[in-house]
């Protein structure tokens, strides 16, 4: 997949799911960064959970469904099954 394409989708499920603000942190942060960019084909199967924040915008509700809902996708995009570790901001 082309980075631009990465990049779309990752934004497009941020859109469809009321995500402003999405970031990967912990030891992983670099290698999803180099994914996004292209620099990387894919993520490194099984190493490590992938940490991912977010920040919903004010309007959007993120109840437990949702979040599951946003982590599987992300791990289906990612390509890394049962490995994302997701914080959700709120406020």
């Amino acid at each position: 997949m082309r980075p631009e394409d990465r990049r779309g989708k990752l934004a497009a499920l941020c859109q469809r799911f009321g995500i402003e603000i999405l970031y990967a942190f912990d030891r992983r942060a670099q290698e999803v960064l180099k994914w996004a960019l292209g620099q990387r084909e894919r993520l490194t199967p099984g190493s490590s959970d992938v940490g991912i924040g977010a920040k919903p915008t004010g309007e959007a509700t993120f109840g437990l469904h949702e979040q599951v809902e946003f982590a599987l996708a992300l791990e289906e995009l990612l390509e890394i099954p049962r490995a994302v570790e997701f914080d959700l901001e709120r406020g």
